[in-house]
């Protein structure tokens, strides 16, 4: 009984990954690499000095021959960890049962993620290097 239950589980789980392989992720995985980078704060104590950091290792990657764009973000997809602020909204009183608001989900990426991950833009419009450090050119 306990290995027919196994067995059915098993085929299930190979079902289910086969699905999930066939999911389209929403940008064009082929030809990408990834890699995790980590930046110890005794070696790069400001944002400033890991921006700078990234922007040269940007730079220098950019001009390996084969490599046609290089982009950065906080989070590879799709397993991005969820950064998210509690808000308080004008008129909406805090009350102790009730749960935070979080409204507002980010990630970092560079002015030209959504060109190397081949993301097309559906409305509005993209990113602009005048958008770092929270200024808009809208």
């Amino acid at each position: 009984m306990l290995a027919v239950a196994l067995v059915a589980c098993s085929g299930l789980l190979i079902r289910s990954f086969s699905a999930m392989q066939r999911v389209d992720p929403g940008f064009r995985a082929e030809g990408l690499t990834t890699f995790g980078l980590y930046l110890p704060q005794t070696a790069f104590p400001q944002a400033t000095d890991q921006g700078s950091f990234q922007q040269r290792l940007a730079e220098r990657l950019s001009s390996v021959p084969g490599v046609e764009s290089v982009t950065a973000m906080n989070g590879l997809p799709p397993r991005r960890r969820i950064n998210a602020n509690t808000m308080r909204f004008e008129g909406i009183k805090e009350t102790e049962d009730g749960p935070p608001h979080n409204v507002d989900y980010w990630q970092f990426v560079y002015d030209d993620y959504f060109s190397t991950m081949e993301i097309p833009l559906v409305a509005g419009r993209l990113f602009t290097p005048a958008d770092a450090g929270g200024r808009s050119s809208a």
